[in-house]
């Protein structure tokens, strides 16, 4: 009973949430321009929690207010189904999110794949994967079974039988552990990028300080999206693999893992809204009086050190300029105001110092 409640409050609170995401993601996706596929990746996240909470989520907090399971077999098929299809799709998106941010940061040749179509066709592969892996049990490899807390079903964890264990294995590593691998990968270099971002001389040190923070804070809102993931869904996926290497465990331990799992759709809509909300913020220099003089300094590349133009994308991005306007600023080249320098010079401990006394 007392899981009961506590899975029909996360059903309820979760729904809650994720409505209002919608809202807010679908006013902050129409004052935006070209950041239109990050929003609509955010979209098809939070259309993902609010499905898995209003099927498999109704079932199992109504199964344990009842105390039991009770929807029969055909419904412990259908439940364990969803509840996988929509976890793994939602993974998938995450990894779509981390890649966009990965190329928008580190591989700026590569922008024109961060288009709205390859955005519809990331969501339509990430679905197609998660069928795939979900279907094989219905198809008879391996199956799903109720799980020993009584109100939920999930994949054979328990049974010896080679399909099983394969099945089980196979779905631990494409469907959790690779994805682990790909973040984590994706997350070191740009994080390493972002360390050498806006590091230039001759420009306006309080507006490179605040694209700098802005970046950052935007960098670390997409990884708490996927330590949000990581850190709900772990714990169950180690109790799973517990259960296939030791055999049954006791019922309650079971519990905690799988309500902490239920926790990621009522977290993450939180985050949506933080996330929609930075990268629909301009950057700090597009209130200065002069945009083409206080931002051009920006706009190159030094010969020995490729200085990525990170400042005229963010621009772009979000609508302040257009492409025919960025290409204007960065054909012409205007020389900053003060210090007076014709091209982009790496930020030393030397050349820092004299900025700082001017």
């Amino acid at each position: 009973m007392l899981v009961g409640g506590i899975l029909a409050a996360l059903v309820f609170v979760g729904v809650t949430e994720n409505t209002t995401a919608i809202y807010f993601l679908h006013q902050m996706k129409k004052n935006a321009r070209q950041a239109r596929p990050f929003y609509i990746l955010l979209h098809a996240m939070t259309a993902c929690d609010i499905l898995v909470l209003l099927t498999a989520g109704m079932m199992s907090s109504i199964s344990g207010l009842s105390r039991k399971w009770l929807f029969g077999d055909a419904g412990c098929k259908a439940y364990a189904f969803l509840s996988f299809f929509f976890a793994l799709t939602n993974e998938n998106l995450i990894v779509g999110i981390s890649l966009y941010r990965y190329i928008f940061v580190c591989k700026p040749h590569y922008k024109e794949f961060l288009s709205t179509k390859n955005v519809y066709y990331w969501i339509a592969m990430s679905m197609g994967y998660s069928v795939f892996w979900c279907s094989l049990p219905l198809l008879g490899f391996s199956n799903y079974e109720l799980e020993p807390i009584g109100i939920v079903c999930s994949a054979n964890w328990q049974s010896n039988e080679l399909d099983s264990v394969s099945y089980t294995c196979l779905i631990m590593f494409f469907c959790f552990i690779l994805q682990a691998i790909i973040l984590g990968k994706l997350y070191h270099e740009i994080v390493n990028k972002t360390k050498g971002l806006f590091g230039f001389a001759g420009c306006n040190s309080s507006i490179i300080t605040k694209m700098k923070k802005l970046e950052k804070r935007r960098n670390w809102l997409c990884l708490l999206l996927v330590l949000t993931f990581i850190i709900t869904w772990s714990p169950y996926a180690i109790i799973s693999m517990l259960r296939r290497i030791t055999g049954p465990i006791d019922k309650w331990i079971h519990a905690f893992p799988i309500l902490l799992a239920k926790t990621s759709p009522v977290i993450c809509p939180i985050i949506y809204r933080f996330a929609g909300h930075d990268f629909n913020m301009s950057m700090p220099c597009s209130n200065c009086c002069n945009i083409h003089v206080h931002c051009s300094c920006l706009l190159g590349q030094d010969a020995e050190t490729i200085v990525d133009d990170i400042a005229i994308r963010n621009l772009k991005f979000h609508g302040i300029l257009t492409d025919h306007q960025a290409a204007k600023i960065s054909k012409k080249r205007i020389t900053p105001l003060s210090p007076p320098s014709n091209r982009v010079v790496p930020l030393t401990p030397s050349n820092q110092a004299e900025d700082d006394q001017a």
